[in-house]
């Protein structure tokens, strides 16, 4: 905003004005004189002090739409961290050094891709000694996402290995080498694509899909959707995913990502297009099919990427009462949804 210049205008006192009364009263046209000048200057000053709250108030809009915009990229800056993805897929490997009786982890060199389009270079490294056959999630935290020589870490809780808006990247989780066994790495290499269901889903089995890890058991619908088969998790990983809540008509409810695929029985469509729609069911031992009645949106949520090998794998919200959900992405519309 323009600083405006506002026009003083004072009447001059003229030598030859007389001042006072012989009673040494004011003139009146000195007292006339004098006031015009004390508005002028009243005026002039009100017209400063609005100017200045003008210019105030436009620097807190500026410093506002300024919090805004880095707001606004600091969020897609997170979302970029938490769906981002390594090539190649498998990085972890292990072995089992005799002398010590211990085993040690693997990381190859890999890149990290960011869903903005950029990607890091990131350098391998190695972690250990471990006790044999046991199983880690492996990370590292990297917030302002410059790759290189970064700091891995190990946990076996996948809470804390999981990607976050706070910079922690996943690498993936491992089973350590024994003596007579080699290392079994799990990566999907890219945590961010479709088919995931919320981390705390009961899966059958009694474990929770927070649970997973490569080679768990998945039950599984066949292809004709008229029995099922025991399959197994081929890699998993975790992160925070937009999600909708499914329910059908006994009940039974999945919370899953919005670009999870879901079965039916004329084949498969997006989760906004299964309302109304028939889906199968595992409730109480027994596959079926059942009307979704209700979708609920429910935000970000933290999921489980679940790789079942393109297949058809059962999971609910309670114990016993499953919804079947695809495993292969496919294109969606998102209509809006309460």
């Amino acid at each position: 905003m323009a600083i405006k210049r506002i026009p003083l205008n004072l009447t001059l006192l003229n030598l030859m004005m007389q001042i006072t009364t012989l009673e040494g009263k004011p003139t009146p046209a000195f007292v006339l004189n004098f006031n015009n000048a004390l508005s002028n200057i009243l005026v002039a000053f009100n017209g400063l002090a609005e100017q200045q709250a003008d210019q105030q108030d436009i620097i807190e809009q500026i410093i506002l739409i300024t919090g805004l915009v880095k707001d606004v990229d600091g969020k897609l800056t997170s979302q970029s961290i938490i769906n981002s993805s390594i090539t190649p897929a498998g990085v972890l490997s292990s072995t089992y050094d005799t002398a010590s009786m211990k085993s040690n982890i693997t990381i190859s060199a890999h890149t990290r891709n960011y869903t903005d389009g950029t990607s890091k270079p990131v350098s391998g490294g190695t972690l250990g000694p471990f006790d044999p056959g046991s199983y880690f999630y492996v990370y590292y935290d990297d917030p302002l996402r410059l790759g290189g020589d970064v700091s891995y870490q190990t946990a076996t809780d996948p809470a804390v290995s999981a990607q976050t808006a706070a910079g922690r990247h996943s690498v993936g989780g491992i089973t350590l080498a024994t003596a007579t066994e080699s290392g079994s790495g799990d990566n999907p290499g890219y945590p961010g694509v479709p088919r995931c269901v919320d981390w705390d889903s009961y899966m059958p089995g009694d474990f929770l899909a927070r649970e997973s890890k490569k080679g768990s058991p998945l039950l599984m619908l066949t292809p004709d959707g008229m029995d099922t088969y025991i399959g197994e998790v081929r890699a998993v990983d975790f992160v925070m995913r937009p999600c909708i809540r499914i329910t059908t008509t006994s009940g039974a409810t999945l919370v899953v990502s919005t670009d999870t695929p879901i079965t039916l029985r004329e084949g498969i469509c997006d989760v906004y297009g299964s309302l109304g729609k028939e889906v199968p069911v595992w409730i109480n031992n027994e596959l079926g099919w059942e009307i979704v009645t209700e979708l609920k949106w429910l935000g970000d949520r933290k999921v489980a990427w679940i790789d079942a090998h393109n297949g058809t794998y059962a999971a609910g919200e309670q114990a016993g009462k499953y919804i079947f959900t695809h495993n292969k992405p496919i294109q969606q519309e998102q209509p809006d949804i309460e």
